[in-house]
């Protein structure tokens, strides 16, 4: 699962050049991973209340944890509402689901992330990299910082602006929500590392 980023990545590159072949078969390639991803959500191996045990420890412990705590909640308070603003601007206007008529429309796409400033590709990496930057100060580990740099690049601005301009609504909002996973999983390793090791 770590390297489902990088396969959606490459998914929403093959699909951006083969799309005179058939938008509707690529709109259903991202709706069955989006389904993928929520049905992992749900089955994850590591359980939220764990997730969220590692962070309520975090903001109670004071210093440098309670200060990544507040990078970490800023940033998923950020992500909740640019998302649901990106499903509203689509058409949806309770923000639950991008609905069937927009999931293919590019251009909603690239009117949305070349709006807002926080809502283009440098300022949702601005928010990205300003969270793994934080969250790279407690991994000691080589791997999970390997995973880090991997999620910061997956994340810059230019990556970010290839994608999400070029990309239907479904298919940017999966690669986005597959980011915030793999950031997510980062957090759990990261901090269960660190309080062990203390």
């Amino acid at each position: 699962m770590r390297y489902l980023p990088f396969y959606i990545t490459l998914l929403v590159f093959t699909a951006c050049q083969t799309a005179s072949k058939g938008k509707k078969h690529i709109l259903l390639n991202f709706d069955s991973i989006s389904k993928e991803l929520k049905k992992y959500d749900s089955s994850a191996i590591r359980s939220a209340t764990s997730y969220e045990e590692l962070l309520e420890k975090a903001s109670d412990e004071g210093g440098p944890a309670q200060q990544l705590y507040y990078e970490l909640t800023d940033f998923h308070g950020y992500y909740y509402d640019m998302r649901l603003k990106f499903i509203r601007f689509c058409g949806d206007s309770s923000g639950e689901k991008i609905p069937t008529g927009a999931e293919g429309n590019w251009e909603l796409s690239r009117r949305f992330f070349s709006g807002y400033d926080h809502h283009k590709p440098d300022g949702i990496s601005a928010f990205f990299h300003s969270a793994l930057n934080k969250l790279k100060g407690f991994a000691k580990l080589p791997l999970l910082i390997t995973r880090l740099d991997k999620l910061k690049e997956q994340t810059s601005a230019e990556t970010l602006e290839k994608i999400l301009l070029n990309a239907p609504p479904v298919a940017a909002l999966t690669i986005l929500d597959s980011y915030e996973k793999t950031l997510k999983d980062l957090e759990f390793d990261i901090l269960d590392e660190y309080f062990r090791n203390r």
